[in-house]
């Protein structure tokens, strides 16, 4: 309790949700040396980790069954070989969430694709996550890969997707074509697992069947300017939350619809000396309803504070949200985000970032801060705190009211 307390203070001291990076991903291992040769300049290079992750929460849980402390395994180790002219790459990576009760424990083939390199254009094939977005609050343009909802309630960590990729360079850019066979639903956390809905999931169904995904985006870069922008037309990676009624009185589940989209978007960021302006933006139609939805913001570096080898970054941002009620709902419909990222560069890589969200029309507030360091060339640490407050009548955020939690992660890099 005493050390969950901390953790509040801490977050609130820091008028600290900071940016919404996933568990499993959220520190990038350190290089390894390459391993055997398999011929005269072909290498084979792992990375990734092993390590134990616990969880503990500040409250009993709202639903009996769910659990109010969590230990667990988990492994994510990452493959890749590359052909001696450079032109092929075979990469890999797997997860594993490993429990003592085998049914909360996960897995997942998280990339397992070939790519050509061309002298200007490039083809991938296989299973492969990709992130779009420039913002910190929120991902909202990053559409191409299905959540995985069990390894983090935002939505911030990503199934693999099978895709088949194409990029040509040209002199203005970049252009990447997507096509994207396969639709994977999303995972969402079992009945003893904490943060989760109240209600429990029906099955789930995709309106019209699951025709072939694709998408196009190009990017362009000149000089302080960096422009993405894309169309997107398939199934919508956030379901529809349809209530299921047995009988009269409230409903007894939900169950999750996925919806045909298009969905054009944009991201923007812009430097201009210490500054760095950010902006995502995006336009989807539905069968029944077109709206827009937009966060946009700013980070201001202070190098050497105080005069110290640490540099910080102060952050801000604002968040509307104009989907309709039956829609996956946002944490924010109108959120205004602040928060801090402070880098000692130290040898142990230690860093801290927190913030905050606060929305606007619910009066809710979501608080993130999470600390990583170094302790040896192979070994690692994560502290992770997220807190929920007045979420009561926030339609995101109200079955979370009492799952306010702390994670712990200690890592062996590969």
């Amino acid at each position: 309790m005493f050390i969950h307390r901390l953790a509040v203070f801490v977050a609130a001291a820091l008028i600290t949700v900071g940016p919404a990076h996933a568990q499993a991903d959220r520190e990038t291992p350190p290089a390894a040396a390459p391993a055997a040769n398999a011929a005269a300049g072909a290498r084979l290079v792992r990375r990734g980790f092993f390590g134990v992750e616990g969880r503990t929460f500040g409250q009993s849980p709202a639903a009996a069954g769910q659990v109010r402390q969590g230990l667990s395994l988990v492994a994510q180790p990452e493959f890749s070989y590359g052909s001696a002219d450079r032109r092929h790459r075979i990469n890999a990576t797997l997860f594993g969430r490993f429990s003592l009760d085998p049914k909360y424990g996960s897995a997942d083939v998280r990339e397992l694709n070939w790519q050509y390199q061309g002298d200007r254009w490039s083809l991938l094939a296989g299973m492969n996550r990709v992130f779009w977005g420039a913002t910190e609050s929120r991902h909202l343009i990053d559409i191409v890969n299905q959540s995985d909802m069990r390894e983090s309630f935002a939505g911030d960590v990503k199934l693999g997707q099978f895709m088949v990729v194409g990029s040509l360079q040209q002199s203005w850019g970049q252009l990447e074509l997507y096509a994207l066979p396969h639709f994977r639903k999303r995972t969402f956390p079992k009945s003893g697992d904490r943060p989760r809905l109240a209600l429990p999931l029906a099955g789930a169904e995709v309106a019209d069947g699951a025709p072939l995904d694709w998408a196009a985006r190009a990017s362009l870069s000149r000089g302080d300017v960096d422009v993405h922008a894309y169309y997107f037309r398939g199934v919508n990676r956030e379901p529809d939350l349809i209530p299921v009624f047995d009988g009269a009185g409230p409903p007894a589940a939900l169950k999750p619809i996925y919806q045909q989209i298009g969905q054009i978007g944009v991201d923007v960021q812009y430097a201009r000396g210490a500054w760095l302006f950010k902006s995502e933006l995006m336009h989807r139609s539905r069968r029944d309803v077109d709206y827009q939805a937009g966060v946009g913001g700013f980070e201001y570096g202070i190098a050497r504070l105080f005069g110290s080898a640490s540099d910080v970054a102060l952050l801000a941002e604002y968040q509307f949200d104009n989907g309709p009620e039956v829609e996956w709902p946002a944490a924010a419909a109108r959120g205004v985000y602040a928060g801090v990222r402070l880098g000692l560069n130290d040898k142990a890589s230690s860093e801290l970032k927190a913030g905050a969200v606060h929305d606007l029309r619910s009066h809710s507030w979501v608080f993130r801060a999470e600390f990583t360091r170094r302790l040896t060339d192979q070994w690692g640490l994560y502290l992770g705190y997220y807190g929920f407050s007045h979420v009561g009548a926030s339609p995101a955020l109200r079955d979370y009211y009492r799952d306010s939690h702390l994670t712990f992660t200690l890592r062996r890099y590969l």
